[in-house]
């Protein structure tokens, strides 16, 4: 298996940049700073904590201050090739014979595989010679993904893998769908990151037939009649089907309530858990659940009246399908704390984004039960993490971000089922529902738009990962709920 990556002797520099950077914390949301401010009136919301992290040396939760000093600017350094090869495999490439049309459906079981990763190292620098921040996750899923093509050699798959650095242009990507050998020849492409560039390439693949596994995006309806697009991360309508079923296994809908601010996003995510209660159902039952939208004219969240919808003294079941405010979640979490009795037991559901949120109290996700979906956990405890982390760790001399286990994972994932399934393996993922190290992949079809006058029930525009944990806040951190 060899693994030409196309003169991309800048992963070697990329790498020892990563050594430099990696304390850095660029992936979390953005906030609006207009719109998620907190608001002051005639009531104090009282202070809002900083971020809290756990000390494993003190085994106490820690409050992280602020740096506000000028952070080291990392720069280019042109490094002579011929002492700063390619990365390549340590074994010969094997061609070996095909086996056309295995199943039925067109699909190709073939000795050796080609994939391509196209992602945005952004390795190009201009006068100033500065390292664009970006590049930071794609050299950390890069590093993670040439950790499985290793175990992936050991279970005797033949890849030969091309890394092609799209710097997130539009205009780059239509030159590789044009023109790259290695675009035109692959079995299954990997990447690339944002919204436009995933469109341009998935709407390319329709035409010419490679797999495309997007492992970053979350949008709804990329694409149509597209059973060759794999969408790894979870949607947020399948965030909020997960939240309801996992509620309504535990509580009684009549104790639930849905609260949310009153704008367009939030009520829509609201729409969703309502039909997912109708769905998930024992028998037809088309009643709402409770629900209060927050005013937006209400900025500053004073005026919610929540205690009309605590039943006192019992269970009170709050689905809030809020991503975006940090203020709204704590102004609400707060009124909750504020107004809860002693025998009153509130259960509260939220999205992804709260576990970043780093101004919240925790004592609020403590008190009040808070649990989350998420689209990932990696367990410390689990043995093959922890072999992971140790083996990454020998290899790079850092710790593995997440986005690094993410690369595993969707190497490994994308590498077995073309060894198992052959080139059309998205229609064979019916049978699978393999666990990873952060997830586990349980693709399902998704019809954008049915109806019940659609003949065709064969038809699907794409594949979704519909997997999501549910965790709960306990003991003062995140962890897989029962």
């Amino acid at each position: 298996m060899t693994n030409n990556t196309n003169k991309v002797q800048f992963f070697t520099l990329l790498f020892g940049v990563l050594l430099l950077v990696s304390s850095c914390d660029m992936f979390k949301p953005a906030r609006d700073t207009e719109k998620d401010k907190v608001y002051k009136d005639s009531e104090d919301l009282g202070e809002i904590k900083g971020t809290r992290v756990y000390n494993p040396v003190t085994g106490e939760w820690e409050t992280v201050q602020e740096v506000t000093t000028k952070l080291d600017t990392v720069e280019w350094t042109s490094l002579p090739p011929n002492k700063f090869l390619p990365i390549t495999s340590d074994e010969e490439f094997t061609e070996i014979p095909t086996v056309p049309n295995i199943g039925g459906n067109g699909s190709i079981l073939k000795g050796s595989y080609d994939i391509t990763m196209m992602l945005p190292f952004n390795a190009q620098y201009g006068a100033d010679k500065k390292l664009d921040k970006r590049s930071k996750w794609a050299v950390n899923f890069y590093a993670g993904s040439r950790m499985a093509l290793d175990a992936l050699r050991e279970e005797g798959l033949n890849l030969r893998v091309e890394v092609l650095d799209t710097r997130g242009s539009e205009s780059r990507v239509n030159s590789f769908l044009a023109s790259n050998e290695a675009v035109q020849n692959a079995d299954a492409i990997v990447g690339p990151y944002r919204r436009n560039n995933i469109n341009k390439v998935v709407e390319w693949a329709k035409k010419n037939g490679p797999v495309i596994v997007s492992p970053f995006s979350a949008s709804m309806q990329m694409t149509s009649d597209n059973p060759n697009y794999l969408q790894v991360n979870p949607s947020i309508q399948t965030h909020c089907e997960a939240i309801m079923e996992h509620a309504m296994k535990k509580y009684d809908v009549n104790d639930m309530v849905i609260v949310a601010r009153d704008e367009a996003d939030e009520r829509s995510l609201a729409t969703y858990m309502q039909k997912a209660k109708v769905k998930l159902s024992p028998v037809m039952d088309t009643a709402s659940i409770r629900q209060y939208l927050v005013k937006e004219e209400s900025a500053d969240f004073h005026e919610m009246q929540l205690q009309s919808y605590v039943n006192s003294g019992q269970t009170t079941v709050f689905l809030v399908p809020s991503y975006k405010s940090e203020t709204f979640v704590y102004a609400f979490l707060r009124k909750l704390a504020i107004g809860k009795k002693a025998d009153d037991r509130i259960i509260v559901y939220g999205l992804p984004t709260w576990q970043n949120f780093g101004r919240i109290d925790f004592d609020y996700y403590e008190n009040l039960n808070v649990h989350v979906s998420s689209g990932s956990f990696v367990d410390s405890y689990n043995p093959e993490v922890r072999l992971f982390k140790k083996k990454y760790f020998e290899r790079f001399k850092i710790a593995p971000e997440d986005e690094a286990v993410l690369g595993y994972d969707v190497t490994m994932f994308t590498g077995r089922m073309l060894q198992k399934y052959g080139t059309k393996f998205p229609l064979s993922l019916d049978q699978e529902e393999a666990k990873y190290l952060q997830s586990s992949m349980l693709f399902a079809p998704v019809l954008n738009n049915p109806t019940f006058n659609d003949n065709d029930v064969n038809r699907v525009d794409y594949f979704e990962n519909k997997y999501v944990h549910i965790l709960k806040f306990d003991n003062y951190y995140f962890q897989p709920a029962d």
